[in-house]
């Protein structure tokens, strides 16, 4: 038996189409497909679930018809219903397939930032929506193997604070959208290239997939984008409980004109711009620690000048959700790691 192809890097790509972006994905393979040239020693896996009856792994050929999904079919699951741990599952014969001296994620479905899945109130989307189902997103944290090199979501809304600080503990770097993301998703066949080496160029990535919708018109033209050093997030994380704790006098703080950054109707929980968040709500002259930690924490962000027509007029390069104290959610948030570990709960 030969010897098993050890790769430079394998980029795992995790795709829960079992929802109305169906089309969307197979879009998407098919300009993986064609960006195939590109991979040199490299590999690209798609864990794809795209019906009720069965999810496959795939690993990505290159291809020219964009009609067609041409790849190879490596695995086949007969799984009823999207969970966590069939991610991990498939994560994990996508490593056994093509092993490689380093990994990339990119995890695409819906996505509305932490809102908790099944809310009573509200038909919400967490992650991975899957004939109406969705997952918590700190069970698909607890599913996720640590040790990549990136994750890069391809869903809306996941570059909030809360969100991140959940994932900093499984990678490096994090590519992610303060806003929503255009059910066209990232332009694969512009961004594998700097995806398909050992040393991945993702600010490459990051400005590919802002280049790509800022050359639009009208509404197309919508788009935010943030890459951040996970291992920065801990000092911004004491310096805002430092904050928290030394203007606890102030008081509950308040949403008043900070900067949204959901523009779809009905989000669950509403996303405002994290610095201007600080900036409305505590002392100018205190926030200085953060600005420079936020500057060493965020290599690239960028966005559109408006958002499905609405104006992007604050943008820091994350967002953060501002509790209030009757929130149908609060229960819900105070679970969640930065809540805690920020010292969140010294406004309260």
């Amino acid at each position: 038996m030969a010897p098993q192809i050890i790769y430079e890097h394998s980029l795992i790509v995790v795709m829960e189409a079992n929802n109305n972006l169906r089309q969307y994905a197979f879009d998407n393979i098919n300009d993986m497909e064609l960006a195939g040239r590109s991979f040199k020693n490299s590999a690209v896996l798609v864990y794809l679930r795209s019906n009720n009856e069965e999810s496959i792994l795939l690993r990505i050929k290159f291809d020219e018809n964009s009609k067609v999904i041409a790849s190879d079919t490596l695995k086949r699951y007969t799984i009823f219903k999207s969970s966590p741990e069939q991610l991990k599952t498939a994560i994990n014969d996508a490593k056994e397939f093509c092993p490689a001296e380093t990994y990339g994620l990119i995890l695409w479905s819906h996505g509305t930032s932490w809102a908790p899945p099944d809310s009573k109130r509200i038909v919400t989307r967490s992650f991975g929506e899957d004939q109406g189902d969705q997952m918590d997103i700190i069970d698909l944290k607890n599913a996720i193997p640590t040790g990549f090199e990136y994750i890069i979501f391809d869903a809306c809304n996941m570059a909030s604070i809360e969100v991140l600080w959940e994932f900093k503990e499984k990678t490096k770097y994090i590519i992610a959208s303060p806003t929503e993301v255009l059910a066209s998703g990232f332009p694969y066949g512009k961004v594998l290239p700097y995806l398909t080496s050992r040393e991945p160029d993702l600010q490459n990535v990051a400005v590919q997939y802002f280049e790509h919708y800022q050359s639009y018109t009208g509404h197309m033209q919508s788009a935010s984008v943030t890459l951040l050093n996970t291992i920065e997030l801990t000092k911004l994380s004491s310096l805002c409980a430092n904050l928290y704790y030394d203007n606890k006098s102030i008081g509950i703080p308040s949403r008043s004109n900070v900067q949204r950054l959901d523009y779809t109707e009905d989000f669950p929980v509403p996303q405002f711009d994290f610095i201007n968040y600080l900036e409305l709500n505590f002392p100018l002259s205190e926030l200085g620690p953060i600005r420079n930690q936020l500057a060493r924490t965020i290599i690239y962000k960028k966005a559109t000048d408006y958002f499905l027509g609405k104006p992007i007029s604050y943008f820091s390069g994350l967002t953060c959700f501002i509790p209030e104290p009757d929130d149908f959610y609060l229960n819900y948030y105070k679970t969640l790691k930065w809540y805690k570990d920020s010292r969140t709960d010294f406004l309260f």
